[in-house]
């Protein structure tokens, strides 16, 4: 899957975009290559699916741009057809977080996730969804 993000004109007729290359099928992880918390004046949020028929349990963990741990491990445990919404801001994320994140399926859960991303600021909004 390619993601392709564009955000619109600012008022300098600046505009940016951006493409880059998602995970396939088949892994137990998902990687979320771009998470903020008011970083670069962006913030996003994130709704994890199962569209499996048994629940899944998964765990979050944030990175800084340089590679470390940021915050503790968040834990879901999504059920059947449900889904989680997780804001960045209720996380373990300070203000001004420009990272990223893996999301992990939990050993001895089956089944399958999709993950949708959105990121706004104040004159754009972007969007892209992940399958394991």
């Amino acid at each position: 899957m390619a993601v392709n993000e564009l955000g619109s004109a600012t008022a300098n007729g600046q505009s940016a975009s951006g493409v880059y290359a998602a995970p396939t099928l088949g892994k137990n992880s998902i990687n979320l290559p771009v998470m903020a918390n008011g970083g670069f004046g962006f913030t996003t949020g994130l709704t994890i699916q199962n569209i499996s028929s048994s629940a899944i349990s998964c765990t979050l963990q944030y990175y800084r741009v340089d590679g470390t741990v940021q915050g503790t491990t968040q834990t879901y445990n999504i059920p059947a057809n449900a889904s989680q919404v997780v804001y960045q801001g209720a996380g373990d994320l300070p203000t001004n977080f420009y990272g990223t994140a893996v999301i992990t399926q939990n050993t001895g859960s089956s089944g399958s996730l999709i993950v949708t991303t959105n990121a706004i600021s104040a004159n754009t909004f972007y969007t892209y969804s992940v399958p394991n």
